[in-house]
Formats: C-alpha cells, structure tokens, sequence
C-alpha cells in the first residue's frame, strides 16, 4: 500500500545583528580555532593510543592466564 506524503518547502529566515569583525579579531578567531582542532586531533590521537594499550593489556593478560593454566594443569604447551 502506497501512501501519498506532501512535502513544503521551508525557508528558514535569521533576524539579528551580524556583527562584522576586523581583520585582526578574524585573523584571532581563525588561530583559535586552528588550536582548538589542533587539540581535538591530539585528544583523539591519545585515546586512540591508550585504548591500543588496553587491548594489548588484556590480550597480554590472556596469554598469561592460559600459560599460568597450563602450568598449573600439566597440559602440553599451546602452539
């Protein structure tokens, strides 16, 4: 079953004051903003760094755990 949807177009409109800035406040808010996505990316770089290191945490402790079974157990070592 096929249903008919109408759609309308809507303009959005924006009142207030557009306030210009000078050359010198853009040149200032550009570099702000330059540091800010600086400090995004290195903010992203570390978490993806400390999670690599949990990952090769617990895997390490995994490993461990199957060793220390072994041992404990008399099973032949897992190749």
């Amino acid at each position: 079953m096929w249903m008919s949807v109408q759609t309308e177009k809507v303009a959005e409109k924006l009142t207030g004051t557009v306030i210009v800035l000078s050359k010198d406040s853009f040149f200032e808010a550009k570099l702000c903003l330059e540091t800010l996505d600086k400090k995004d990316v290195e903010r992203r770089r570390k978490a993806e760094l400390k999670n690599n290191l949990e990952v090769y945490i617990y895997s390490t402790q995994t490993v461990i755990d199957q060793e220390e079974r072994r041992i404990n157990h008399g099973f032949p070592k897992i190749k």
